[in-house]
C-alpha cells in the first residue's frame, strides 16, 4: 500500500507549491488533477481514502480529486497535473 506515501509526498508538494508559487499563494485551493497511464501505477479510490485522511483538518480538506487516464504518457505514470484555486 504505497499510496499512502504518495498521498503525503503529494500533501507536502501542493503545501509548499501554496506556499511558494505567487498565482496559488493565499487562494483556497479546490481540486487537484492527476494524469495517469496504465498499468496504474496508483490505485485511484486508496489514493484519494489516505489524501482525504490526509488533509483533515487542514486548508485542503474538502479538495475535489480527478484522476485522468491517458495514453500519451509513459508506461505507469502518475503526476499532478493541475492545481485549482477560487478566484
Amino acid at each position: 500500500m504505497h499510496e499512502g506515501k504518495v498521498a503525503q509526498y503529494v500533501f507536502d508538494l501542493v503545501k509548499e507549491t501554496a506556499e511558494e508559487d505567487l498565482d496559488i499563494k493565499g487562494k483556497k485551493i479546490t481540486e487537484l488533477t492527476f494524469a495517469m497511464a496504465r498499468p496504474f501505477s496508483v490505485v485511484p479510490d486508496s489514493f484519494e481514502f489516505y489524501f482525504t485522511e490526509l488533509v483533515k483538518n487542514t486548508d485542503l480538506e474538502g479538495v475535489l480529486l480527478h484522476f485522468e487516464e491517458s495514453e500519451d504518457l509513459e508506461f505507469g505514470a502518475f503526476y499532478l497535473s493541475g492545481i485549482e484555486v477560487e478566484d
